[in-house]
């Protein structure tokens, strides 16, 4: 006779007290293994819900906070903004009373490239200006684009350097540069999309020529790091504007000393005048020099002032003035000079 198969039950007895009924429950194995199951299934992803749940909570914090640095960085940046319009407004009026100025005593614009090769520059007495002509050359240019770094247009972007390139490396070779030593060096302005203030970034050769949005982004994520110590590597990242530096050697200049020809220094003197000095508190007659009619080993002690084109050097009472095979001058104040000869 075939039997029938048997199914397992476990019996539960639940027993209060004496006077309560005792009361019996029968389980099936297999339905308390799906319901067990089940309730791991449950408890496991309600972890899971709660483990986004909090990451989505500290992003937020995070974002609030990008936001709220954001906002304060804007009105810094429109403070600074204000603060530039009036400098700006400033140096284009001392602009226009520097051109008046040159009009009225017939000096030449401070601004024209000097003529010439190297083996007459840095004629006569120096002055301010002569910086203008050792310094390297260097143009500066910026180019608006606005494009979150994943969708550059590359053939855009490869045009706004080739014109801004163009027009640097023209105007350098109008000032007598060699196009072949001319560089280039390229930045962006970079930020999270919606931050009110960009950060500009340094951009190498290779990494535009790679293509590669990810490596701007890399770059963009170190300065930021390294500038505020920390970064979202979850927020979108943007350009606006891009920019180059076209720059060239310093150009080579020698310059002609001048001899020491027997001239007096009664040559270099001009009308005498009181001045005053807040060191002694008190006005004394000055003796007054002409710095261009110095000759080199010239040794005048103080008062004196010696007037040049473009500055005047004053040395107090007791002070002790030389100048060099290039008219440069060199003050002792008063005591250091005694100082070295005891």
């Amino acid at each position: 006779m075939k039997r029938e198969p048997t199914t397992k039950t476990l019996n539960v007895i639940v027993v209060s007290d004496e006077r309560s009924p005792v009361r019996r429950f029968q389980l099936r194995p297999d339905l308390l293994k799906r319901a067990l199951a089940g309730a791991g299934a449950l408890l496991l992803g309600l972890s899971v819900a709660l483990v986004d749940y909090v990451r989505l909570r500290v992003q937020a914090v995070d974002v609030d906070r990008l936001r709220a640095q954001t906002t304060a960085q804007q009105a810094t940046v429109e403070s600074v903004q204000s603060s530039l319009e009036d400098l700006e407004g400033e140096l284009a009026r001392l602009r226009e009373f520097e051109r008046k100025v040159r009009v009225i005593a017939n000096l030449p614009n401070s601004q024209t490239p000097p003529t010439g090769g190297p083996e007459n520059g840095g004629q006569g007495g120096g002055g301010p200006e002569f910086g203008d002509l050792v310094a390297p050359p260097a143009l500066d240019f910026v180019k608006s684009y606005v494009t979150p770094l994943a969708q550059i247009d590359w053939a855009f972007l490869d045009g706004l350097y080739a014109e801004m390139t163009a027009q640097g490396v023209e105007a350098l070779k109008r000032v007598g540069a060699d196009p072949n030593q001319i560089t280039r060096e390229l930045s962006a302005d970079m930020r999270y999309v919606g931050q009110g203030r960009e950060l500009t970034v340094a951009l190498p050769e290779e990494l535009l020529a790679s293509r590669d949005p990810e490596l701007l982004v890399k770059v963009f994520y170190a300065d930021y790091q390294r500038l505020y110590s920390r970064c979202l590597t979850d927020v979108p990242v943007e350009a606006l504007s891009w920019r180059l530096v076209v720059r060239a050697p310093a150009p080579k200049v020698s310059l002609a000393h001048r001899a020491a020809d027997g001239a007096s220094l009664a040559n270099a003197r001009k009308k005498p005048r009181r001045v005053y000095y807040y060191d002694i508190q008190d006005f004394v007659e000055t003796q007054v020099y002409d710095h261009d009619r110095l000759m080199p080993g010239a040794l005048i002690e103080g008062p004196a002032i010696i007037e040049q084109r473009a500055s005047t050097a004053v040395a107090g009472p007791g002070d002790r003035v030389t100048s060099d095979a290039y008219l440069n001058l060199t003050i002792e104040l008063a005591g250091s000079h005694a100082a070295k000869g005891a």
